[in-house]
C-alpha cells in the first residue's frame, strides 16, 4: 500500500507521531465519493499499521479493531498530524489523526495485535 508524503516529528519506544500530507491525486479517493473525495476509514487503518512498522521495525497482523471514531472527514490536498501509541503489555496499537491545530478527526485501536521484531 503507497503511504502518504511524510516528516517525523517524534519518535521514542513506544509513542510515534508524524506529519503527513494527503495527495490529492491518490487512488484511494477514486470513487470515495465521486462528487467529494474523502479519506477512507479503512485506509486510515492501514497506514496506522503501516507507519508502526516504518517507526519500529515490527509486523503487527491486526485481529480486531476497537473504538474506531469518525468525527471529521479527510480531504484531499491537506496535512494530518497521526499519532501512534505501541502499548505492547496490552497488545494494542492506538492511532489518532489530527488537524494541524491538534483537533482530532479520527482514532481507534487496533486490539490483540501480534508483534514480531523483524530484525
Amino acid at each position: 500500500m503507497r503511504i502518504p508524503l511524510f516528516n517525523e516529528r517524534k519518535k521514542t519506544t513506544d509513542q510515534a507521531i508524524w506529519e503527513l500530507t494527503i495527495d490529492p491525486d491518490i487512488i484511494f479517493f477514486q470513487g470515495h465519493f465521486p462528487d467529494s473525495p474523502v479519506l477512507p476509514g479503512v485506509v486510515q487503518t492501514q497506514w496506522a499499521i503501516e507507519f508502526a512498522k516504518l517507526a519500529w521495525g515490527v509486523e503487527v497482523n491486526c485481529s480486531q479493531l476497537k473504538q474506531i471514531k469518525f468525527k471529521e472527514v479527510i480531504l484531499p490536498d491537506t496535512k494530518v498530524v497521526l499519532k501512534l501509541d505501541l502499548i505492547t503489555t496490552k497488545t494494542q496499537l492506538r492511532y489518532e489523526y489530527c488537524d494541524l491545530d491538534e483537533q482530532v478527526l479520527s482514532s481507534g485501536i487496533i486490539e490483540k495485535v501480534t508483534i514480531a521484531n523483524e530484525h
